[in-house]
């Protein structure tokens, strides 16, 4: 798979940060973002209620996984498609 490392993946960054990096991966079926805590569950929560404090899965534990589905990138138009948390990252349906 390509990579792309981007500073608006750091844990300074903010879920605004990561759209310009979505927005040029437009054409890419699928995108798979790496980044710390406290951001991912920001980013998250951004792309699923349109707030990042709003976090709406129990808990995001390091190592954590979810999958997101968006017709195009903005605030709040992600839809839970699964999630997989350790330490046996069973899936888990919305």
């Amino acid at each position: 798979l390509p990579m792309a490392p981007t500073a608006a993946l750091l844990p300074s960054a903010t879920p605004v940060d990561i759209v310009d990096v979505l927005d040029a991966l437009v054409d890419c079926e699928r995108v798979l973002l790496v980044s710390h805590l406290p951001l991912v569950a920001q980013v998250v929560g951004w792309l699923l209620s349109g707030d990042s404090s709003d976090y709406p899965l129990p808990g995001f534990p390091a190592a954590g996984v979810v999958a997101l589905d968006m017709g195009y990138v903005g605030r709040g138009q992600a839809q839970l498609e699964w999630f997989a948390f350790p330490p046996h990252y069973r899936q888990r349906r919305h």
